[in-house]
């Protein structure tokens, strides 16, 4: 009988006799019930147990077999629980707002810099560890940074709806207009191609550490030995061809398409500010064919949740954006690419050393 559920059951079978026992004596003499006991089926309502207990060890059905209750969850346990099930929430909800926050800040920051954004991005979920930010975010961030450099470029792009509302001869928006889209659609035309066929093929850190450094050292010869003369107002169909072709480079993770479109306006001999220009008016169609592809993908894949923390991340990104673009132009107006340049060097070494390390 020293087996707990033996006992249990021991103690439900001499009920029937102390029942017995007991409906001999007087009421007088029946032993009260203890407080806390409950009556056993069929018993008198004057004839109580006392409640029985389980040893600490036995389950759910030795407890059924015994007749005790389950016990109550206090008050405390209650509250425990859910302080810890709050706790969870909150560290979630804060690892994927730094997520977006830190992506956000990296696509608005580099965009429009000869850096880098995409090869950036793809080194974040390598070094943090941190799960891809996915699809919606990606097409949310470019569409900030498009709206940035819209912004930015707004006289621009003002005279140029301008000029094509109400055409004139020789009207130089309208050629400013043209040699925009043309320069694009060589990039648009390969990038798409590669979107389809290709996909996220390229996308390795030996490749961006690679790329990062070979298109480093072409930005710091380009803008340290061409001359700085030519304007905007200067560009011909040709020039802005061989620039727009020289974008299809900025295919690969960690060319930059910023740092390689300046590296040929400046190997053409174009002015920075000019060079600077004309690759923000070539990113325009670029981002948006990008975020067009992004949308089509997702409108595909029928998945579209998200759409606060798309508001967000397009909020920090075009934030991001306009005071980068602020800074890079107020900066190259009286110095050169060269920082940009020296950065490149020491990111790509550096992220060779840890990928072959």
């Amino acid at each position: 009988m020293s087996d707990p559920l033996a006992l249990a059951i021991g103690q439900i079978k001499l009920v029937p006799i102390q029942y017995y026992f007991s409906s001999c004596l007087p009421r007088s003499a029946r032993r009260r019930p203890p407080v806390g006991s409950r009556a056993l089926p069929g018993q008198p309502r004057g004839l109580r147990r006392r409640a029985r207990t389980v040893p600490e060890g036995l389950g759910d059905f030795a407890r059924r077999r015994a007749g005790v209750p389950r016990p109550k969850r206090t008050s405390s346990s209650l509250e425990a629980r859910k302080r810890l099930l709050y706790t969870k929430i909150s560290t979630s909800g804060i690892h994927r707002l730094t997520l977006l926050v830190v992506v956000a800040l990296i696509q608005g920051l580099t965009e429009f810099l000869p850096v880098s954004s995409s090869g950036h991005l793809v080194l974040l979920p390598a070094v943090t560890g941190w799960t891809d930010q996915g699809l919606v975010i990606d097409i949310a961030v470019h569409v900030g940074t498009l709206g940035a450099v819209v912004v930015y470029l707004r006289r621009e792009i003002g005279r140029m709806l301008h000029g094509l509302l109400h055409p004139g001869k020789r009207d130089p928006e309208i050629r400013l207009l043209g040699q925009t889209i043309t320069a694009s659609a060589p990039a648009i035309a390969v990038g798409g191609l590669i979107f389809v066929l290709a996909g996220d093929l390229l996308r390795s850190a030996v490749v961006v550490g690679w790329s990062t450094l070979l298109f480093g050292a072409l930005l710091y010869l380009a803008d340290r030995y061409s001359p700085a003369t030519a304007r905007l107002e200067e560009l011909t169909w040709g020039r802005a061809l061989l620039i727009g072709t020289a974008q299809i480079l900025a295919l690969i993770p960690g060319a930059s398409r910023a740092g390689v479109t300046i590296t040929a306006a400046r190997a053409l001999g174009f002015e920075r500010t000019a060079a600077a220009r004309f690759s923000m008016l070539m990113s325009i169609p670029v981002i948006a064919a990008a975020g067009g592809a992004g949308a089509w993908k997702l409108a595909a894949s029928g998945t579209a949740d998200g759409f606060a923390e798309a508001v967000l991340a397009a909020g920090f990104a075009f934030a991001a954006a306009l005071v980068a673009i602020r800074l890079m132009m107020g900066w190259i107006r009286r110095a050169s690419f060269t920082p940009f340049a020296l950065y490149r060097l020491v990111l790509g070494a550096a992220i060779l050393a840890w990928a072959y390390g």
